[in-house]
């Protein structure tokens, strides 16, 4: 039987992105750590499915947008 073991892990995200998920955590009852677990591995499911294509530019750091439905 698999463990479920948790990772911390620090990631710089915009004010907007803190703010709204604090806000949707807030108004769910769930804990912040549950709710960014929860949406990444959906984002992740959509990308490896091939229903999101993430754009990006040459060059480290730099996303240009997102395409839904490939």
């Amino acid at each position: 039987m698999e463990v479920d073991r948790r990772i911390a892990r620090t990631y710089r995200l915009s004010r907007r992105t803190v703010t709204r998920l604090d806000s949707l955590a807030d108004e769910l009852g769930v804990h912040r750590s549950e709710l960014v677990d929860f949406l990444l591995t959906g984002a992740f499911d959509r990308v490896e499915a091939g229903r999101w294509v993430i754009q990006t530019r040459p060059g480290r750091y730099v996303l240009d947008g997102l395409c839904e439905d490939g």
